[in-house]
């Protein structure tokens, strides 16, 4: 969060916290909180209001995927997972459910199941940036390089502003010798974050191997 948008959340925040006050009983009310104060990095707060939100109706969609988000920033994956499972039973055509429950598998180590999960949500919103990111990379830990390109191309085209899949996408072209795209991204990578350890590391290691440019006559 910027300096810039606190006021924004201030204000919000207040007046959810109004209303959660105002209307206690209201699941919606407690959602919509909760979904406010993980989006503002107070997520045991979130998780409070999401868990109440469930407790008022078992079967708010939304509460049980952000609430399986905000158990899962708390370190505990395998407990989020049953709630999003719940989502997706629930709304099995919202991409972004699929997507946050291979969020959870992926950090429970059940790579397979998180990458049909990915595939999922590409299925329902082709182009999805963090499944694109997400399933481009279980691509390359299994030795399908080529097939994850596009993926990370697609992530890069929804949000060209995140460093991280730039260098992602270099260190795969690197991968299968294309160098001169590797250098591209990376560098592209860093004027996004000039400070990424590992694109800087590799940009040095790129530069290195890189043909010196030829002579101007």
């Amino acid at each position: 969060m910027t300096r810039a948008q606190l006021p924004f959340w201030r204000d919000t925040l207040t007046i959810y916290r109004r209303g959660v006050t105002l209307a206690p009983e209201s699941p919606f009310l407690q959602s919509l909180y909760g979904q406010y104060l993980f989006k503002a990095g107070r997520t045991r707060e979130a998780a409070n209001h999401l868990q109440k939100a469930l407790e008022l109706d078992p079967d708010h969609i939304e509460s049980h995927s952000l609430y399986g988000m905000a158990l899962t920033s708390l370190g505990r994956p395998a407990d989020a997972l049953a709630f999003h499972d719940e989502a997706v039973r629930l709304d099995p055509d919202a991409a972004e459910y699929h997507c946050r429950r291979g969020n959870a598998l992926l950090l429970l180590g059940r790579r397979p199941e998180a990458r049909t999960a990915y595939e999922e949500t590409l299925r329902l919103e082709p182009g999805h940036p963090e499944a694109s990111f997400n399933l481009a990379n279980l691509l390359v830990e299994a030795g399908e390089t080529d097939a994850a390109l596009p993926l990370y191309e697609a992530a890069a085209r929804a949000r060209p502003d995140v460093a991280l899949t730039w260098l992602h996408w270099g260190l795969a072209c690197e991968d299968l010798g294309r160098r001169a795209d590797a250098l591209a991204h990376v560098e592209r990578a860093l004027a996004i974050q000039p400070g990424l350890g590992p694109a800087i590391l590799a940009a040095a290691r790129l530069r290195v191997d890189s043909p010196a440019p030829a002579p101007s006559r």
